[in-house]
């Protein structure tokens, strides 16, 4: 599973590959771990898009869900 959160104009703010069945964004392991807070303070206010992608054993995007979000 890849995770991304993408900026307005489309740079990367933040991306993590998690290999370990809970799936967690942020890492952990089930309960995941939530954003850590020097890492959403880090970001600047303004739009940004979350997208979990699951791959395929070949390493191919199966499924791909994104989420639009506003840090005031």
């Amino acid at each position: 599973m890849i995770f991304t959160i993408l900026d307005s104009g489309g740079a990367t703010a933040y991306s993590h590959t998690e290999n370990i069945a809970a799936y967690c964004a942020f890492g952990g392991d089930s309960p995941c771990s939530s954003m850590p807070i020097l890492q959403w303070d880090a970001l600047a206010s303004g739009t940004y898009t979350f997208t979990a992608e699951a791959r395929s054993v070949l390493g191919k995007p199966a499924v791909t869900v994104s989420v639009t979000f506003v840090k005031p």
